[in-house]
């Protein structure tokens, strides 16, 4: 008959051997960190939204920048159409409900999706097209950044002031 009590520094003695669980790793939401060093493309000659990316912008297109309390904000207008810039730490990333996805892109690794306002019977809340993307994040110096959130919302009065503010979005690097 085996002895319980030597089973118990037995089982000590192997538990030792395994290896804990990872500690978690710390998140954290808001730091400069997330987005370092971004655009990592070339700026030059291109109209520079702050830690993101870059827009090549049309001759006849101006731009205002707005003020945010945490966010980046811009608004690049031209014929027919305004296009409103939201760069921040604290963008969730999703389309309200109404918007259905036009189409997906990789831009210099970075994901940008598009939607078009798709209901009828309603006011679009952010203009008639929407860009939406995640940029920067990931680990730094041992923590996890989340990344910021891209946010461009084309108002637009007929179909040629939508497809110029599309092809300003379309020149778009990160």
């Amino acid at each position: 008959m085996v002895n319980v009590w030597l089973l118990f520094p037995l089982s000590a003695l192997a538990m030792a051997g395994c290896s804990p669980d990872p500690a978690p790793q710390q998140r954290v939401t808001g730091s400069d960190a997330a987005v370092a060093g971004w655009p990592h493309q070339p700026t030059h000659g291109r109209f520079l939204i702050e830690n993101c990316c870059t827009l090549r912008l049309a001759a006849d297109a101006r731009f205002t920048q707005g003020q945010g309390i945490d966010s980046i904000i811009h608004d690049v207008s031209g014929p027919g159409y305004v296009l409103s810039i939201v760069f921040g730490p604290y963008d969730s990333g999703k389309p309200l409900l109404g918007y259905q996805v036009e189409s997906k892109r990789i831009i210099d690794g970075v994901e940008l999706s598009a939607f078009r306002w798709a209901d009828p019977t309603r006011d679009p809340p952010e203009g008639k097209l929407l860009w939406l993307a995640q940029v920067g994040g990931g680990i730094v110096g041992g923590v996890e950044h989340t990344p910021w959130g891209l946010r461009m919302k084309a108002d637009c009065t007929t179909p040629t002031a939508c497809g110029d503010s599309a092809a300003l979005v379309g020149t778009i690097r990160f």
